[in-house]
Parts: structure tokens; C-alpha cells; sequence
């Protein structure tokens, strides 16, 4: 690592063996909670390095983290997996966010939602990496998601004076959002594929999506064999 002294701070440069490759997707490095920002870690190698920098530019705009995860670290965590819905959170926990850093989250005071519900992804397939490329908010009790994860299972904790308590293990995720009153729209695989899923919510009952239409001619090339789920 070479270090440089400037005007106004240090900046770090690293060699070009650890370039940062994907830089440009800035919603895998860290999460927004009710509580303030928090850097999580990566969990592939070639982005390792990536939180690092997105700290040092976070302090340059004047914003503090309320927590930094140890890079070096064995808890995983990446902004992907991390969506807030009110009074409650939902927490992907499988190919890219794992276990250690899901307990790392719920025990660092960096949040207080009084319901936190962590989604268990057993699948870990590359093209549903996160929890947001299989299920989206797109409104206020409005969301998206892919037809196959409705029995996907989910770790329920409550807020307590000590912190977040395990309530129920397990419970379906279609289970969980019928309570929470959400409507949701079934969506399938081959539209997931195109990031069908994946939106961006400018507020109530707005949100910036992908136009499949558009991508018809990229459908029609898929041949996505669904008996290669396991459903076991």
C-alpha cells in the first residue's frame, strides 16, 4: 500500500494487482438504515478493498458511518441484501451476505426496526446473488417476487431491551409478507433474468424499473432449466 499526503487528507492507493474492477455498483458496499450508514464487507476477494474506499469517500462528504465492518473479517456483508420497509427490514442472507455477518448486523446497535426479517436463501445461484434480484419493494406494502421463493424461509427477530431476540424460525416467506399486508405480484424466472425484479422506488407508488418489452429479443435467447432448483 502507498500512502499520499494532501492538502486536506491522505489518500491510499493500492498496487495495480488489486484494481477495483466493479466499483461502479454502489449499492453492494454498504446499506442505509434508519440509524445511518453502515460499510459492510464483500465477500469476493476481487472486491474486497472496494469498502475501503467508499469509507475514506464517505468521511470526504462529511458522513460517518455508524459502523464499519473488518474487511479482514469472516461476516459478510453487501448492500444487495438489505432492504427497509418501514417499521421492519429484510435481510438476505446466502450466496453474498452469510451468516456471521446477518448476527454482526443484528447485534451492533445500528438499527432499530422493531421487526427484522432474515431471508435465507438456500438456492445461491450467481444470478440471484442478493436478495434484491429476487424480491423488490416497489411501494409502500407493494413488492415484487420471483415465483419459486415463496416458501423460502425466514428468521423472524424482535426489538427487545437487550436487542434483537429470535422470535420464530423458518416461516415461509409468503408467510411473512401476508402478515406484514403486503401485495405482491409473482414474478417469473425468465423476467427475473432480465432484472425484472430490480427497482428503484423514488417514493409512494413510484419507482424506476426495467422495460422487458424492450429486451424481448434477449428473452427469447434463455433456456433456463427449472429442474435444477432443488426444492428439498
Amino acid at each position: 500500500t502507498k500512502e499520499i499526503q494532501i492538502a486536506n487528507g491522505t489518500i491510499f492507493t493500492r498496487n495495480v494487482e488489486e484494481p477495483l474492477f466493479n466499483i461502479m455498483f454502489l449499492r453492494d458496499q454498504m446499506i442505509t438504515t434508519d440509524k445511518g450508514v453502515v460499510v459492510g464487507s464483500m465477500s469476493t476477494y476481487q472486491r474486497k478493498y472496494e469498502t475501503e474506499l467508499i469509507e475514506f469517500v464517505l468521511r470526504k462528504l462529511d458522513i460517518e458511518p455508524v459502523h464499519c465492518f473488518d474487511l479482514e473479517g469472516t461476516a459478510k456483508l453487501e448492500g444487495g441484501d438489505f432492504i427497509p420497509g418501514g417499521n421492519h427490514a429484510f435481510i438476505g442472507q446466502g450466496l453474498r451476505t452469510n451468516e456471521a455477518g446477518v448476527k454482526a448486523l443484528l447485534h451492533e446497535n445500528v438499527m432499530s426496526y422493531s421487526t427484522v426479517y432474515v431471508v435465507k436463501d438456500k438456492f445461491k445461484d450467481q444470478d440471484e446473488m442478493h436478495l434484491d434480484t429476487y424480491f423488490g419493494v416497489v411501494g409502500e406494502r407493494k413488492a415484487l417476487l420471483v415465483n419459486d421463493r415463496v416458501d423460502t424461509k425466514v428468521d423472524v427477530y424482535r426489538l427487545e431491551e437487550e436487542g434483537y431476540v429470535r422470535a420464530e424460525k423458518n416461516v415461509p416467506f409468503s408467510k411473512v409478507l401476508e402478515r406484514e399486508e403486503y401485495r405482491i405480484e409473482l414474478v417469473e424466472k425468465d423476467i427475473q433474468l432480465l432484472y425484472g425484479v430490480n427497482a428503484l422506488s423514488l417514493g409512494p407508488d413510484e419507482f424506476i424499473g426495467v422495460d422487458i418489452s424492450e429486451k424481448q429479443h434477449i428473452k427469447n435467447k434463455f433456456t433456463y432449466n427449472k429442474s435444477k432448483r432443488n426444492y428439498g
